[in-house]
């Protein structure tokens, strides 16, 4: 059995009769008719990433700033620091985070609690990831009330789409410019703000159905090939 959860992770088919498939890349590699595979979403714990308020904290975080500080992946980096080089000039009232700190080049982490203590203490998360397979932090973040700024480019076709709504769990881009008006419009208006914020929160738990994968999950495990 082969667990992805990662864009493109997959091995020869001949080596897979059992696919749990997280990502929306990895299944169109197998042959449904000779790989038993399923869609499945892993547990999101909603208790430890409850909705506390909304916020007029003008922060912005990104959360995989691992990626950019060794240049894994070119394109988001060279992207992301395009749009946070025109925000700094752009929004002088607003503050932009990218998490984890570089710590003298070497690969770093944050603990989970610090990231969803940094999510309460931010109105809206930036992702930008050319690669992006299912995306947890995009789950929490929008679970915190926090909608999220991707790409557009980046982000059609991955799974992350099906909970990634624009105008209610999140905001897609594609250059500076559009970046730019939704980020003004959300900033400036407290009201349409707070809307979005409490609309996130309560449509990822409308979304995911923890006890209905708990099931699919089950169903897969006893008719394993």
């Amino acid at each position: 059995m082969h667990y992805s959860g990662n864009n493109s992770s997959h091995f020869e088919q001949k080596f897979v009769q059992n696919l749990i498939s997280v990502d929306a890349y990895t299944a169109s590699y197998y042959d449904p008719s000779q790989t038993n595979i399923i869609f499945w979403i892993p547990w999101i714990d909603f208790n430890s990433i409850q909705f506390e308020s909304v916020t007029d904290d003008f922060t912005l975080n990104s959360y995989i700033g691992n990626y950019y500080n060794l240049n894994w992946l070119p394109k988001s980096t060279q992207c992301f620091n395009i749009i946070m080089n025109n925000c700094v000039r752009d929004f002088p009232n607003t503050v932009f985070n990218s998490f984890p700190k570089p710590n003298q080049n070497q690969y770093s982490h944050m603990a989970h609690d610090e990231v969803l203590f940094m999510m309460n203490r931010s109105c809206a998360t930036i992702h930008i990831k050319e690669t992006e397979g299912f995306g947890y932090t995009i789950i929490e973040s929008i679970a915190k009330g926090r909608p999220v700024f991707l790409k557009r480019s980046f982000s059609l076709g991955s799974r992350l789409m099906n909970w990634c709504i624009e105008g209610k769990t999140a905001f897609f881009f594609d250059d500076y410019n559009e970046f730019h008006s939704k980020l003004q419009k959300y900033l400036s208006d407290q009201e349409y703000r707070h809307h979005v914020q409490r609309d996130c929160a309560a449509t990822i738990r409308k979304l995911i159905d923890n006890e209905k994968q708990a099931r699919i999950l089950d169903n897969f495990l006893r008719n394993l090939k």
